[in-house]
C-alpha cells in the first residue's frame, strides 16, 4: 500500500462519514416533522443549507486532489470521468432539495417532496461513496 495514497484517501473517507452523518440527521429531522417533535422546518432548512457547502467542498477535494492524480497516472483508463458526472448529478439533486424548501413549504405535499428528494440524495451519495471506497480509493492506494 502506498502511504501517500492513504494520506489522500483518509481525509476523503472522513468527509464521506461527515456527509452521511448530515444526511442521516436530516432524514431524522424530516421524519420528526409530522410527529410534532422538537424539529422545525427551520432546523431542516439549516441542515439542508449546511449540507450544500459540505458536498461542494468534498467534491472539489476529490476532483482537484485525487482525481487529477489518478488521471495523470492512468490516463484514459482512469475511472474518474463517470464519478465527476455523479458529483454533478448529486449536486443537482441537492439543489432540487433547496428548491423544495422554497416552492413547497406551505403546500400539503411539502413533506412528501422533502422525503422523496432527501431519500434519493442519500441513495445517490451512498452508491457513489461505495464506488469510491471499494474501487477508486483502492486503485489510488495501488497506483499512486
Amino acid at each position: 500500500m502506498n502511504e501517500a495514497a492513504l494520506d489522500r484517501t483518509g481525509p476523503l473517507r472522513h468527509e464521506h462519514q461527515l456527509i452521511n452523518h448530515q444526511l442521516n440527521q436530516l432524514i431524522e429531522q424530516i421524519s420528526n416533522l409530522p410527529k410534532g417533535k422538537a424539529t422545525s422546518v427551520a432546523e431542516v432548512r439549516k441542515s439542508i443549507l449546511t449540507l450544500g457547502p459540505m458536498l461542494k467542498s468534498h467534491f472539489d477535494n476529490e476532483e482537484k486532489g485525487l482525481y487529477e492524480s489518478l488521471e495523470a497516472s492512468l490516463g484514459k483508463d482512469s475511472p474518474t470521468e463517470g464519478l465527476v458526472g455523479e458529483h454533478r448529478a448529486i449536486y443537482r439533486e441537492f439543489k432540487q432539495l433547496v428548491d423544495i424548501l422554497a416552492k413547497y413549504e406551505d403546500e400539503p405535499t411539502f413533506l412528501r417532496h422533502l422525503k422523496t428528494s432527501v431519500n434519493l440524495l442519500q441513495k445517490m451519495m451512498n452508491e457513489h461513496i461505495e464506488k469510491e471506497e471499494k474501487v477508486v480509493f483502492w486503485i489510488a492506494q495501488v497506483k499512486l
